[in-house]
């Protein structure tokens, strides 16, 4: 029996109907291969093609699959891993495959390049990504959805999936549920005659437990942390960086915690950013002086990541950066490095240079935004109104850059300072929504904000420093949710980390998740592999540990073998 026919087999008896692609099957290596910027073919199998329950609700939740991707200057067809960003898009009924670029998706689904590396799984075809796309409370009305993958290089045409087309069960009919933030908001407008209001019953009750993973971290003031899989096992690692302290960069590996020095920086600022500068498919890291340094760094992932890392200028001008972003913000299809420098007030953007081991980077790169900027914290390079154009998000402005090459400045959030900044689709209109809180205040507010605008929502006006800011699923309802964090910096007698959970229709409800371990730029991923996004963080000053928030809320998805 051929390899292609057991593998009809075995998908039919899973439900699963199996692309007639045409292409030469192999035996897929154990090693993921490394990410290349071309794909040719982009192909999504939902198994079952079916919608799904995984919960105790009534009622379904969604679709599970595998996407697989081609490129036709790989020998032999075999499937490619990507470095551009996937996106899962779900329509409303039946949408033909030459439909897909002009209709307007009910939601997406995006994942960036590094949220890819911790979905690769392998299969009987070959290296793939894996996809659970659930609507949460956002239940489709109709008797059909499509579903179908974009995805989109740094440079060249983008590609869509054949689409699948998901038959909807009926659905159940359930009650206004309430919340500690009270009753749920009035609709708009009256239902018509026989409308089912689709909301749900149950919510995933959240369960953390904490781990200690280095109760005397080398180094102090400890202020960045970013996950990576910095030794391609499929896992994330945590990265820490420091101010103070000999190899004051460093790993800890995934999931024995034994530590690596990486590299000596002096006085590393907060902020940070993982990107492959090199484009050697291997985790990069980003990261700036403080106050008094003028020196902005890429750190060059060795092939074993385990040496220590050649450290290599970037900019000398400026002085602090504190924060740092990576996107196409301006629209040559290639990423760009954005930065801040907060004592110099500026705001402005690397091209990426022919030899990135330059030192600095060739001026003629550099582009500035913004100047005279004052105390302005929170970067974010992402396209926040929808028009497939990447603004900067810098503090409480948007930038847009214009025609003419010139960027303007939309205030959005005037009277809150030194922010943190986060955006998603928190009540399911498909736009996006930004959230803040301001990091180094007491009291420090925690808000968002709706578009166009930018309506400011409370959530909480009382925290001390609240220099954790995240959004992620993390209850596995498909929505997703605000974790926010207080400092505690020798003042803060019992620091709290809380996650507002969103039920939908812009409403949130508050979880205490610790109390009396100080927060500072904690990071969400998922750190075991099973869905599940837990929390990594330590605190910034007098305190000295590594912390770990193990994510036990459930059901999601099951661990990828």
């Amino acid at each position: 029996m051929t390899r292609c026919v057991l593998l009809s087999l075995l998908l039919a008896a899973a439900g699963c109907t199996v692309p007639s692609t045409g292409r030469r099957m192999t035996s897929p290596s154990l090693t993921p291969p490394q990410p290349v910027d071309q794909a040719d073919v982009v192909e999504l199998w939902a198994v079952p093609p079916a919608a799904i329950n995984w919960d105790e609700d009534p009622g379904p939740d969604g679709i599970r699959g595998q996407i697989l991707l081609y490129s036709n200057r790989n020998a032999g067809a075999e499937t490619v891993l990507v470095k551009g960003t996937l996106e899962c898009l779900m329509y409303e009924g039946r949408v033909p495959r030459d439909g897909l670029p002009t209709a307007r998706p009910q939601r997406t689904w995006t994942f960036t390049a590094q949220e890819l590396a911790t979905r690769q799984v392998r299969g009987m075809v070959g290296w793939g990504y894996a996809a659970q796309l659930g609507w949460g409370r956002q239940v489709p009305a109709s008797a059909s959805v499509t579903f179908a993958v974009r995805y989109t290089p740094s440079a060249g045409p983008t590609i869509y999936s054949a689409p699948v087309v998901i038959a909807m069960p009926s659905l159940v009919r359930t009650g206004p549920v309430t919340t500690t933030l009270g009753p749920p908001p009035k609709p708009a407008e009256t239902p018509r005659q026989g409308e089912l209001k689709l909301t749900r019953t149950k919510r995933f009750p959240l369960k953390f437990r904490h781990e200690l993973i280095d109760a005397r971290p080398p180094g102090q003031e400890h202020d960045i942390t970013l996950l990576a899989d910095v030794n391609k096992d499929g896992r994330l690692d945590v990265i820490i960086g420091c101010k103070k302290g000999d190899y004051n960069l460093f790993w800890y590996e995934n999931p024995t915690w034994q530590r690596h020095d990486m590299a000596e920086a002096p006085q590393l600022e907060a902020g940070g950013v993982v990107f492959d500068v090199n484009g050697d498919g291997r985790p990069d890291v980003i990261a700036g002086q403080q106050l008094g340094g003028r020196e902005l760094y890429w750190f060059e992932c060795p092939p074993d990541p385990t040496q220590l890392w050649p450290r290599h200028v970037i900019e000398n001008r400026f002085e602090k950066y504190h924060d740092q972003a990576v996107g196409d913000v301006d629209g040559d299809g290639k990423p760009e490095i954005v930065f801040l420098s907060q004592v110099s007030g500026i705001l402005a953007y690397y091209d990426l240079p022919p030899d990135p081991k330059v030192e600095p980077w060739p001026k003629e790169c550099c582009h500035v935004v913004a100047t005279g900027l004052q105390d302005v914290e929170g970067l974010l390079a992402i396209d926040i109104d929808g028009d497939k154009k990447t603004e900067i998000l810098a503090g409480t402005n948007i930038y847009r850059r214009k025609a003419s090459g010139e960027w303007e400045a939309e205030p959005f959030a005037r009277g809150f300072k030194m922010t943190r900044l986060g955006a998603a689709d928190l009540d399911g209109d498909s736009r996006l929504e930004i959230v803040l809180a301001e990091g180094e205040s007491n009291p420090g507010r925690l808000v968002w904000l709706k578009g166009p605008a930018w309506t400011v929502h409370p959530l909480r006006d009382d925290l001390f420093h609240p220099h954790s800011l995240q959004i992620a699923d993390l209850n596995g309802d498909g929505l997703p949710d605000i974790l926010v964090g207080e400092m505690g910096l020798g003042e803060n007698k019992n620091p709290r980390l809380f996650v507002y959970v969103n039920l939908g229709s812009g409403r949130f409800e508050e979880n205490l998740i610790s109390e009396g371990l100080g927060t500072h730029e904690a990071k969400v991923g998922d750190l075991k592999g099973d869905g599940r996004p837990s929390i990594v963080s330590k605190p910034y000053s007098p305190e000295r540990q590594i912390d770990v928030w193990w994510n036990d809320s459930g059901p999601l998805s099951p661990p990828a073998k």
